[in-house]
């Protein structure tokens, strides 16, 4: 099997300016193109793309408690030096977040929020040397 690498995501939203916002504001992203007329926008972080498409209405929102979601995307995880931080500084900017820092017993310090999509977005520091296997 050839080396795979993650190249992208995409996310259907209601709200495209918000999760714009959201993902380049709040988030740092850059953004990479945007068309209101198709609804699409690209943003991106180090060498992964996330597409945002306009969706005609708000899906439901997703369980923490992945065992209890529906299939599809789950979630969306991003790395951080500093969990505590990132969260005071989220919240500061208004960020409600179901999830406030906590050391996991599954190996990493941890917080979350929702986007405008209601797509769950984790920010982990991993507390071992590599995330466990599975």
């Amino acid at each position: 099997m050839p080396e795979l690498e993650l190249d992208n995501v995409g996310v259907v939203t209601p709200d495209l300016a918000a999760s714009l916002d959201f993902y380049t504001r709040l988030l740092g992203f850059e953004l990479v193109s945007s068309d209101d007329e198709t609804g699409q926008a690209a943003v991106r972080l180090g060498g992964a793309m996330l597409y945002l498409l306009t969706g005609t209405g708000p899906g439901p929102y997703r369980s923490a408690d992945p065992a209890s979601n529906m299939a599809g995307l789950d979630h969306l995880s991003f790395t951080t030096a500093d969990v505590d931080e990132t969260y005071r500084t989220l919240t500061d900017l208004g960020v409600e977040f179901f999830l406030p820092p906590e050391d996991a017993d599954w190996g990493a310090r941890v917080c979350g929020c929702r986007d405008p999509a209601g797509v769950n977005v984790y920010f982990l520091r991993w507390r071992r040397t590599a995330p466990p296997d599975g």
